[in-house]
């Protein structure tokens, strides 16, 4: 089902990410392609018609993919990705409550500042429901990044930009959209 495209897709993509967290290699998309085609050959063989939908719109993500990493990757100075972290936070009545979170990705950029890229095969949540706090998971993490509690990161001193990348494969195989608060919304912690 879809759940299981967006499993494989977001395993291709961090796998991906954490083999080249500093520079892209010149064979970039081969090296992709080959990471979809071992993630996709149970589906391959299991159910050959998902296969027949599902392989056209990876490559189409793919390609885009690696196009949206070269323009990104001459402002980083690493990519982060699928990173654990854990955060306690005291509570006045009882144990402390342990806030934990897997980032898809976070990126430490040139000039000290860093974004938090959450990919989504699925519908994204819209910016207000970010903000009213029905999909707090980017927001949460930016956080726990501006508290340290992302281990072998460096604290970010900013809140990170943060920002959903549609990955669908579609006609429009990849679309970023950045999460900024509105004009009233403070930007520090």
């Amino acid at each position: 089902g879809a759940a299981d495209r967006g499993t494989i897709i977001h395993d291709v993509l961090g796998g991906f990410a954490q083999a080249y967290p500093k520079a892209l290699p010149a064979h970039a998309l081969e090296d992709l392609l080959a990471r979809g085609t071992e993630a996709f050959a149970e589906i391959a063989e299991a159910f050959p018609e998902l296969h027949a939908e599902w392989w056209p719109r990876f490559t189409r993500l793919a390609a885009a993919f690696v196009d949206w990493e070269q323009a990104r990757r001459p402002d980083l100075v690493e990519v982060y990705a699928e990173r654990s972290g854990s955060l306690s936070i005291p509570l006045p009545d009882g144990p402390p409550f342990i806030l934990r979170a897997r980032a898809d990705r976070i990126e430490y950029r040139r000039d000290g500042s860093f974004a938090i890229i959450d990919f989504k095969t699925g519908q994204p949540p819209g910016i207000r429901e970010v903000y009213a706090g029905f999909s707090p998971q980017l927001t949460l993490e930016a956080m726990m990044l501006m508290k340290g509690a992302f281990k072998g990161l460096p604290m970010a001193k900013e809140t990170p930009d943060l920002i959903y990348v549609h990955t669908t494969g579609g006609r429009e195989p990849i679309k970023p959209r950045e999460i900024k608060p509105r004009r009233d919304e403070e930007r520090s912690v």
